[in-house]
C-alpha cells in the first residue's frame, strides 16, 4: 500500500545538458505529484538546469574543475548522507557509483537508472554497464536495454520516456502538402546514425522519376559536414537539406509525410525521443529493427521496421508511404494514439512512482 506521507526524491545526474536522459529527468522532476518533493543534484549545469530552475525545482550543481576531477564525487556521497531522501534515482554512471555506498550504509533505496541504449558494443557503454550492477534495481528506458546490458529479471525495471504535456497539446497537421513527398530525420549526425543509407535511399527515389521528394536532416554532430558532402548532388538539386540543430523540431514536422530513424549496424536505440516526436506529430515511422524501436513502433500499424543498412528496404517503405497517402495518414494517427496511451508524461510519472514505492518496500521503508 502506498503511503500518503510526504516523500523526498533525490535525482542525481552527471549532466543537465541537452539530451534524452536529461529531458526525462526534467519532466519527472517537474511533474512528480504530491506526496513527492524533488531535489536534483548534478555534476554539471546546462540547458535543462535552466528548465528546472524555471519550474521551481530545488537544484544543486557541483561542477568538476577539470575532466578527471573526482572531488565532486565525494560531494555526491556527502549530499546523500546529509539529505537522507526517501529514494535516490541516479541518471548517470558517475553519480550512480558515487552514491551507492552512501545509500547502502544509510539504508536509502537506490534506483540505478543508467541504461539509455538498446545495445552494448562500444567501450563507452562499459561504464553504464558496470553502474547498472549498483543500486537496488537497474532501470532502463527499454526492455531491449535491460537485455543488452545483461540485467537479471529480478533487478531490471523499465521506465519508458514520456512526452511533455504541452507537446501533446499540439495537434498533428490536418492538411499536409501533397507534393513533394517530404522525409525527415531528426538525430545527431554521428556514426551511430546511418545517414549514408538515408542519403542513398533518397537518391533512389529522386532518380526513379515517380514524383518529387524532399528530405530534411535535423541535427548536428561530428559528421555533419561529411554527410553534407555525401549528399552534395542532392543538396544542389534541392532534394536534401541539412539545416543542423533547430530550435523546435515539431515546426518541421507539419509539412513532412514520414519520420525516419535508421541506425548503424550493431547500434540499438533505447526508446527514441525522435520516434516519439514523429508519432506525436502524426507521422508514420520507418526505423531500424533494433534496440527498443520494436517496443514503440508497431510493424505495419504505426510504421515499418527494416534491417540495418538496407537501402533497398528503406527506399521501398518510403515509396509505399509516398504512393499510399491513406496508409501513411492511418499509420500516423495510430502512432499518435499510441503515444497518448503509453508514452505520455503522466504515464511515465505513474510508472516511476510505482517503481519508487516498490524499491522502498524492498528496503522496508515504504
Amino acid at each position: 500500500m502506498q503511503s500518503a506521507e510526504n516523500k523526498h526524491l533525490l535525482l542525481l545526474s552527471d549532466s543537465l545538458g541537452p539530451g534524452g536522459a536529461e529531458r526525462q529527468l526534467a519532466l519527472l522532476a517537474t511533474y512528480m505529484p504530491p506526496p513527492w518533493r524533488v531535489t536534483v543534484f548534478s555534476l554539471s549545469d546546462g540547458y535543462f538546469g535552466e528548465v528546472l530552475r524555471q519550474a521551481g525545482i530545488e537544484l544543486v550543481v557541483e561542477p568538476r574543475a577539470f575532466r578527471f576531477d573526482l572531488s565532486p564525487l565525494w560531494k555526491v556521497s556527502r549530499f546523500v548522507r546529509a539529505l537522507k531522501p526517501d529514494v535516490v534515482h541516479s541518471w548517470g554512471h558517475m553519480v550512480c557509483m558515487a552514491a551507492d555506498p552512501a545509500c547502502r550504509l544509510a539504508g536509502i533505496p537506490h534506483v540505478a537508472g543508467v541504461i539509455r541504449r538498446g545495445s552494448v558494443h562500444t567501450l563507452r557503454a562499459r561504464w553504464p554497464q558496470l553502474a547498472s550492477r549498483f543500486g537496488d534495481v537497474a532501470l532502463a528506458n527499454s526492455a531491449a536495454g535491460l537485455k543488452a546490458f545483461g540485467v537479471p529479471d529480478h533487478r531490471g525495471r523499465v521506465l519508458p520516456n514520456g512526452i511533455a504535456p504541452e507537446r501533446l497539446e499540439r495537434q498533428p497537421a490536418a492538411d499536409r502538402p501533397a507534393a513533394p513527398f517530404r522525409v525527415v530525420m531528426a538525430a545527431t549526425t554521428d556514426a551511430r546514425k546511418d545517414y549514408p543509407t538515408l542519403i542513398r535511399a533518397v537518391r533512389m527515389l529522386h532518380q526513379d522519376g515517380s514524383g518529387p521528394v524532399r528530405a530534411t536532416v535535423l541535427g548536428d554532430g561530428a559528421l555533419l559536414d561529411v554527410y553534407r558532402e555525401q549528399a552534395s548532388d542532392l543538396i544542389a538539386a534541392g532534394v536534401m537539406e541539412f539545416p543542423g540543430r533547430v530550435p523546435e523540431v515539431l515546426d518541421h514536422f507539419d509539412e513532412a509525410h514520414v519520420g525516419v530513424l535508421v541506425s548503424a549496424r550493431g547500434w540499438g536505440e533505447g526508446i527514441s525521443n525522435s520516434i516519439m516526436e514523429y508519432m506525436t506529430a502524426g507521422l508514420p515511422v520507418v526505423a531500424t529493427d533494433a534496440g527498443g524501436n520494436p517496443e514503440i513502433v508497431v510493424e505495419g500499424k504505426t510504421g515499418f521496421l527494416i534491417p540495418a543498412e538496407d537501402v533497398g528496404a528503406l527506399a521501398d517503405r518510403l515509396r509505399r508511404l509516398r504512393d499510399d497517402r491513406e496508409l501513411a495518414a492511418g499509420m500516423g494517427m495510430a502512432g499518435r494514439r499510441r503515444i497518448e496511451k503509453h508514452y505520455s508524461c503522466a504515464a511515465m510519472v505513474d510508472r516511476a512512482a510505482a517503481i519508487y514505492y516498490e524499491v522502498m518496500a524492498m528496503k522496508g521503508s515504504g
